[in-house]
This record gives C-alpha cells, sequence and structure tokens, in this order.
C-alpha cells in the first residue's frame, strides 16, 4: 500500500500552490479532487455548476489554467489527476469551505458525467473506479462491500481500495488535519531536541498548519491558538512558534482579519433573513448591509449604534472588551451556527491584538447565549412509558418562552409514536411566533425511553428546528458533581461559536455508550443512533463538533440533519444523528421538578 505522504511534502507542495493560484482558482481545485482523474469537459462542468454566480465567478480561462496548474499532472489520454501528495487536504478544504452537500454534489456529477461519456466508458476499468469514487461519497458501505468481496485485479481497482482506505469522513473539515498535525507536534516536542527525526517531524508539522491555515476555508486564528497550546522547553523551539504567530498575523487577504475593515467585509455577505431577529430588527440590519455593499464609509460608533437598533439591548461589555466586538458577539449569537464562526474569528483577531483576557470573552459569550436563550421560544415534549400498554406513553406538550412560566398546551395519556409526532406539529404550528423568533423543541424523557428516536417523531421539524433529548427522571448529585458538571458546560458555551471543542463534548457510538455517559452525569453527549455501531462513529462525530465548535451543537446538528435530508445518501450520518442536550442552567421546574441534590460531598 502506498504510504501517506508526509507532512513537509504536503506543506511544500500547499506553498508552491497558494503562491501561483488566486483564491478562487484554489476553490475550483478542491472541486477537481475528488475524482481519480479528470478531463477538460469535466472541469468545465464544474465551473458553470458552481463558479457561475457572483460572488463566486471565474472565467472560461481559469478551466485551462487549473489543469495546468502544479495542483495536477498529466497522465495520458487527455486525463489530469490531482498530485496524490495533495488530494486528500483539497478535499478537506472543499467541506472546509463549502460544505458536505458541496463534496456530495460534485460527486452526483461525477457519476453522471461518468455514464454520459463515450471516452471514459470506452475504459471499462477507469469508468468503473470513477463510479466507485463518486459512490463512496454518497453511500460508502455499498462501496466498501464490493471492494472487500474483492474486485478485479486491476490498477484503477487498486487505487480505488487505496483512497477508500484513506479517505476522511464526508463531514470531516480541514480542523481534522488541523488535530492530526498538532497531535504530531506535541508527541515529538518532546524528543526534538535530541532526535533529529523528532526535530524535522515537529519542523514539518508547524510548516503544515501554517500552510492549512492560509487555503481558502482555513482558520489562522485556531491553528494560532493550537500553537500557543504546544508546550516546548527549548528556547530555539519557542522562537520558532513566536515567528510561525508573527506569520499567521498578518491579515493579508484572510477575510476573517483585520479590524473595522475585515469586519465590514463580514457583515456586507450577510443575509438579514437568516438571523433571529424580528421584523423591525431585520430591516434595520438589511439597511446596514445595503449600505455596507454600496462602500458607505461607516466608522466603529455608527456600526455599534445601528447593530443596536437592530439587536435590541447589547449586554455591557465585560472589562477590556469594546463595544464594537460586544455588540459584533451578541449578532453572531443570532446568526445560524455556521454564520457565527467568521464573526467570532474576527472577535479573537481584535481582542488578540488588545491583549484581552479570555476570561473577559468567555463572559461576553455567556452573556450573548443567554440574550438569546431570553428571546428564544420552548417547546417542551414529557414522553414517559404507559405502564400498561407496551408502546404507548403518557405525553405533556409545553410552551417557554423565554424565562417565562411554562405553559402546558396539551396532554395525552394513550400516545403512540405516529400520534407523538403529530401532537408535537400541530402545537408548533399553532404557536404565535413572531418572524423570525428562534424555536427550540426538547424532549424530555423518562430514563427508559432515552434512546426513542426523537428525530424520527419530529418529522420536518428536525430539519426546520433544532431538536434535542433530555432527561426527565433527575439524576441526584451531589453538590460538587454539580459543580464540575456546570463549570464543564460554561467552558463549553464561552466557546461561541469557534471551531474544535471536541474534548468537552462526549461522543457515543450506539444507545449503550450514550446511555452510559447520561448515567455518569453528562449534560452534552452528541451519539449515533445505529443498531450496529459502525468503527468510525467516534470520528464522524467528533468532526460535526470540530466544524461548529459545542457551544452551537443544537443548531449543528440540525444543519447535518438538513444536509441528510436532501443528500439522497442512505448512510448519511445525519439520518442517525442524536443530541442530549441538557443544560444545567435552563431546568424548568414546573415541568421536571426542581433538581435533586445531594449536600454531602462525593468521594
Amino acid at each position: 500500500m502506498t504510504q501517506p505522504p508526509s507532512y513537509g511534502t504536503v506543506a511544500d507542495r500547499l506553498g508552491i500552490l497558494r503562491r501561483s493560484m488566486s483564491v478562487r482558482h484554489l476553490e475550483l481545485a478542491y472541486h477537481v479532487a475528488l475524482p481519480v482523474a479528470v478531463d477538460a469537459g469535466f472541469v468545465h462542468l464544474l465551473r458553470i455548476n458552481f463558479f457561475d454566480r457572483p460572488p463566486e465567478v471565474l472565467p472560461f480561462e481559469a478551466e485551462a489554467e487549473v489543469l495546468l496548474s502544479p495542483a495536477l499532472r498529466e497522465v495520458g489520454n487527455d486525463l489530469y489527476e490531482v498530485e496524490p501528495a495533495l488530494r486528500e487536504v483539497l478535499l478537506l478544504g472543499l467541506t472546509t469551505r463549502f460544505g458536505p452537500s458541496r463534496l456530495r454534489a460534485v460527486a452526483r456529477l461525477l457519476d453522471l458525467y461518468t455514464d454520459r461519456t463515450r471516452s471514459w466508458q470506452a475504459n471499462a476499468p477507469f469508468a468503473r473506479a470513477q463510479r466507485y469514487t463518486a459512490r463512496f461519497v454518497l453511500d460508502p458501505a455499498a462501496v466498501t462491500g464490493i471492494l472487500d468481496a474483492g474486485g478485479p485485479p486491476d490498477r484503477w481497482v487498486t487505487v480505488m481500495r487505496e483512497r477508500c482506505e484513506r479517505q476522511p469522513p464526508v463531514v470531516a473539515t480541514l480542523t481534522t488535519a488541523i488535530s492530526s498535525a498538532s497531535e504530531a507536534a506535541d508527541r515529538s516536542a518532546a524528543t526534538a531536541a535530541r532526535a533529529p527525526d523528532a526535530a524535522a517531524l515537529w519542523q514539518s508539522a508547524l510548516k503544515y498548519l501554517v500552510e492549512l491555515a492560509r487555503l481558502p476555508g482555513g482558520d489562522r486564528l485556531h491553528v494560532a491558538r493550537v500553537l500557543r497550546r504546544l508546550v516546548v522547553d527549548e528556547a530555539s523551539m519557542r522562537e520558532t512558534i513566536s515567528r510561525t504567530l508573527r506569520v499567521l498575523g498578518s491579515p493579508g487577504d484572510h477575510p476573517g482579519t483585520g479590524n473595522l475593515g475585515g469586519l465590514v467585509r463580514l457583515l456586507s455577505v450577510l443575509d438579514a433573513e437568516t438571523v433571529h431577529l424580528g421584523p423591525a430588527g431585520r430591516a434595520v440590519l438589511a439597511d446596514l448591509i445595503t449600505d455596507l455593499r454600496a462602500g458607505e464609509q461607516l466608522d466603529g460608533a455608527t456600526v455599534v449604534e445601528r447593530l443596536r437598533e437592530a439587536l435590541g439591548p447589547v449586554p455591557v461589555a465585560p472589562a477590556g472588551v469594546g463595544a464594537l466586538p460586544a455588540a459584533v458577539d451578541l449578532l453572531a449569537h443570532h446568526l445560524p451556527a455556521q454564520g457565527g464562526v467568521a464573526l467570532h474569528a474576527w472577535i479573537d483577531h481584535v481582542a488578540t491584538q488588545d491583549n484581552v483576557d479570555p476570561e473577559r470573552l468567555g463572559e461576553m459569550c455567556r452573556a450573548g447565549a443567554a440574550a438569546l436563550r431570553a428571546r428564544t421560544t420552548f417547546v417542551m415534549v414529557t414522553v414517559r412509558p404507559d405502564g400498561v400498554y407496551p408502546g404507548r406513553y403518557l405525553l405533556g406538550v409545553w410552551c417557554q418562552r423565554g424565562t417565562e412560566v411554562p405553559e402546558l398546551i396539551v396532554t395525552d395519556d394513550h400516545c403512540d409514536d405516529t400520534r407523538l409526532g403529530r401532537l408535537v406539529s400541530d402545537v408548533v404550528e399553532t404557536l404565535p411566533l413572531a418572524p423570525g423568533s428562534p424555536l427550540s423543541i426538547e424532549f424530555f424523557l423518562a430514563s427508559a425511553l432515552l434512546d426513542l428516536n426523537v428525530t424520527g417523531a419530529a418529522g420536518w421539524l428536525a430539519g426546520a428546528y433544532p431538536v434535542v433529548t433530555r432527561r426527565l427522571d433527575r439524576l441526584p448529585e451531589a453538590a460538587t458533581r454539580h459543580a464540575r458538571r456546570r463549570a464543564r458546560w460554561r467552558s463549553m458555551i464561552e466557546r461561541g461559536d469557534r471551531p474544535g471543542g471536541t474534548e468537552l463534548v462526549t461522543l457515543a457510538a450506539g444507545a449503550g455508550e450514550m446511555g452510559s455517559a447520561v448515567a455518569a452525569g453528562e449534560a452534552a453527549v452528541v451519539w449515533t443512533r445505529r443498531v450496529q455501531p459502525r468503527n468510525d462513529d467516534h470520528e464522524v462525530l467528533a468532526a460535526v463538533v470540530e466544524r461548529f465548535g459545542p457551544a452551537r451543537l443544537p443548531e449543528a446538528v440540525q444543519e447535518v440533519r438538513r444536509e441528510a435530508a436532501t443528500s439522497g445518501w442512505a448512510e448519511h450520518p445525519g439520518h442517525y444523528l442524536g443530541l442530549y442536550w441538557d443544560d444545567p442552567e435552563r431546568i424548568p421546574e414546573d415541568v421536571v421538578g426542581p433538581p435533586i441534590r445531594f449536600q454531602a460531598p462525593d468521594f
């Protein structure tokens, strides 16, 4: 089997690529990376399908420029393949920059093009490998089964088998590569001073991290945080890290950095209709976005004033944090999960420049999350076993607006799975929600029902709103354990919309692991509802958390579920994704009763 390329090799190739291509050309190269090989016709289809509308417009000449770029090499018969050392990282760039749905769209286009291109059909092994490539994205279990059964012994199938073994999960992003390189740097740092091989690995891992940060969709601030966390003893290594951080600190053409100019670019591409605000707030925000797109010069104080007018009262900024970052943070919390990532990156950049204490940023994120929670309507569904009839439930549906007292809307003493979903749907559809008002659906389940398929019960609601599971039977817990649980939850919320943070969330493959985590008192558990868990379940779950960060997991899981519904792929992780999200700072006692505490310390 071919060995994967070293960090140094990939970093060198990425550096050459970045210096020889524009950002848009690199983004087209991301798309070209999926097939075994491409011809001019397929690259043309990629351009006209994905780069024909503003702001992602590429001219016809870009097709030849990408084919002749250092990203590809000619392999004969008018075919070009992406450099093997680059393929995996370019695919990660594709899912980072455009999301998993774009990867599946490219796969469907490849499958269709293969079926309709005579020159490819004439080469049966090549056409088969192209189909395997596309269908491994759309239905990996089916392709893996075919390959494991033993395909014809030709070089195209051999290449495909190796590619399948190295293929990252469909929801993996550049954060996956950053985590891998940072782990390599950590492992090698301890012996780098006395072992040349370890020193070379450490240097190449740092070089690779820098190139990942500079790619379109790369997160310079996340890489900078990774570098600051590296533990090194040698002064020369510390100086190397400092030099690398200075390189990443240059705003360059990275859209998430810079001060007011960078913020203007970020705000000007927002869609006011996606923000969780009422009609008046959306109108004010839309006017601001229109002015910025028209090139109107606004100072920071004016931007703050207009954001406050759109968002309502902005929480008082913690000491050391300016009014503008505080207003931007509140806006980020009112955006869909992915939309807040770039704004929090801008806040981090400004905070780094101003030497703001990270704890103050955490306070600001908690205040922003609390402000959004106060505007959210919660539909709470309590589900207990019937006790007499198997498969029947005692059901209650409650509504709570912000921090108001919950109101009981409907009860049912003889409910089944079908009626459960219909009742919840009827309640949601009849609620007098203001346009743009955020809504969240919480299923409070008795202990015996924690593995209930609430996503299936919620039906269309699971794609339209965040749907989470909570525990109806409150766990008795000692005061010290509750304090630790609450502290971990706060650490999670304080991250805001920042990628990473898998260490703050429990990942569970199957109902057994989920039940154990809940019994242990975990408050946030992302899990797969498969009857037979798969070997890569934990990796897939980690990729979901890393993509959005842990603070907005309900919205993140909703997004992945929505992607699954439109993917046409039966094995999409979103079909099996569950989220246990038992917020210890929001326990509606009218619905579930007061939390039970042991006052004695736990040992």
